[in-house]
């Protein structure tokens, strides 16, 4: 009888999984991006925002916070397993921006023991359309800028190739601002305030001289198993005159 039980579970596992991937290519609506920036108490960036993720389901909006969800048995989107949210603010090299938000990890959030990259929040670089760039033939590049998941339930940042583990605290809100100059020079700098702490970077982080993007959510490595959940709110972006 266990062993019957046992069968009839992993059957309807599997049709989950089955079943889950055919809605993922859904077409996002105006009112669905609506109803994320209210989530976000971020309307004003709302023309800004595109979806890589499912909404309703690897995407939740609900009151005054964002959900994000992954799992193993959901479709790549953009050949990756993520659930992402995009938001392509608009900047030139040079300037200061602020992106701030509140990020709440639950308790029960289980990190890969295995340290395989598993990113929480990302800068990537584009095309530049007024060198007549295209995605066709651009580079694949990892960002110079993300905020990681590691071991242990610990969190942190990478710039430029260095990691730093960061002040985080499971079963609350964490309050995040990260102070840009972008460059793809030497005189770039990025200082990250986490629960009140500060933390200073320098140098190179633009792969381009394009605008990069903020990607909020989860992006990991195709082999991590476990189902996760995070949730973001009063998301921020200014440009420092």
């Amino acid at each position: 009888m266990i062993g019957v039980k046992r069968n009839a579970i992993n059957y309807l596992l599997a049709s989950l999984c089955f079943i889950f991937p055919h809605v993922l290519n859904a077409s996002t609506t105006q009112q669905q991006i609506e109803n994320i920036a209210n989530s976000l108490n971020a309307q004003g960036l709302m023309q800004f925002m595109r979806l890589e993720a499912v909404y309703d389901k690897t995407i939740i909006p609900l009151d005054n916070k964002l959900k994000f969800v992954i799992r193993e048995c959901q479709d790549e989107i953009h050949n990756g397993l993520r659930s992402e949210l995009t938001v392509n603010y608009p900047f030139n090299a040079g300037d200061k921006v602020t992106y701030e938000y509140q990020l709440y990890i639950p308790r029960y959030f289980s990190s890969d023991p295995q340290g395989r990259w598993f990113v929480l929040t990302q800068w990537h670089d584009q095309p530049d359309p007024a060198l007549g760039e295209t995605w066709e033939g651009f580079p694949g590049r990892s960002p110079l800028v993300s905020l990681y998941s590691a071991p242990d339930s610990k969190f942190g940042v990478t710039y430029n190739g260095d990691s730093t583990i960061l002040p985080f605290h499971l079963g609350m809100w964490n309050t995040l601002k990260f102070e840009f100059l972008w460059s793809e020079g030497d005189e770039g700098k990025l200082a990250v305030h986490v629960n009140g702490v500060e933390f200073n970077f320098s140098g190179k982080n633009m792969h381009n001289n394009y605008q990069h993007y903020l990607k909020i959510g989860m992006y990991r490595h195709r082999d991590i198993e476990n189902k996760n959940e995070i949730l973001f709110r009063n998301l921020k972006i200014t440009t420092v005159e």
